[in-house]
């Protein structure tokens, strides 16, 4: 969900800047096309004549750190090749105590671009082109909990929560939703570079957002692998 509503595009031909001053973290991008797979009129490719904007992606970011205690904001903007746009804002919490990291935030999404409907979406919706300046609004806070019970092993809890307003339906309207997520993930690691781990998630819908299921209210889900980090 948070992927989704902070665009979920690729940054192509984008240009960076990090700063680091003392406890200060402060990060931006832009991205002159965000996405190549995606042209036309509705995609985000970028690269239209006369319109320098059009397909591009900001965001700034900033955080401070002090001890345990990281705090952050920040602020992305994504348009489409037609200049219709989607801001998010965001703010996030995390505190150590010992072995456990505790965090929390809020997302707020405005989507006049049609993209988030589309993504989250796992029943037939109208297309992109006629989810445009539909004014979809998401309010998404969040919290959990990630726990080094031992040197190998890390316990991570996360819940989710997002209300919708504006968010098209199955029979063509625009509509109101929730969304709760709970998600419960185990990770081992086997060296410095592969581990093992296994995940299972809940979640539930009611009214608009029931579209993000393949027809029923609540789902769960579960999975076990091994992974590499290069």
């Amino acid at each position: 969900m948070p992927w989704a509503l902070e665009a979920g595009l690729a940054a192509d031909n984008s240009i960076r800047y990090t700063g680091q001053f003392g406890s200060l973290y402060v990060g931006a991008m832009y991205s002159f096309g965000s996405n190549y797979e995606l042209g036309g009129a509705d995609g985000f490719s970028g690269q239209v004549p006369g319109h320098f904007a059009a397909g591009s992606l900001a965001n700034l970011l900033v955080s401070y750190s002090d001890g345990p205690l990281n705090v952050a904001a920040g602020v992305q903007q994504v348009r489409d090749n037609s200049d219709n746009r989607q801001t998010v804002f965001n703010v996030d919490f995390m505190y150590e105590l010992r072995r456990v990291k505790f965090y929390a935030g809020w997302l707020h999404s405005q989507d006049n671009t049609g993209l988030v409907d589309t993504l989250l979406a796992e029943q037939p919706i109208p297309d992109i082109s006629q989810l445009k300046n539909t004014n979809r609004i998401d309010d998404g806070p969040f919290a959990g909990f990630a726990w080094r019970i031992a040197a190998p092993l890390l316990l991570s809890t996360a819940f989710y929560y997002d209300h919708m307003r504006n968010a098209a339906t199955a029979s063509g309207t625009l509509g109101s939703g929730t969304r709760y997520t709970a998600v419960e993930l185990a990770e081992y690691e086997l060296s410095k570079r592969t581990e093992i781990y296994g995940t299972v998630d809940f979640n539930k819908v009611t009214g608009a957002a029931g579209v993000e299921l393949q027809g029923r209210s609540n789902q769960t889900g579960s999975a076990i692998g091994m992974r590499s980090f290069f």
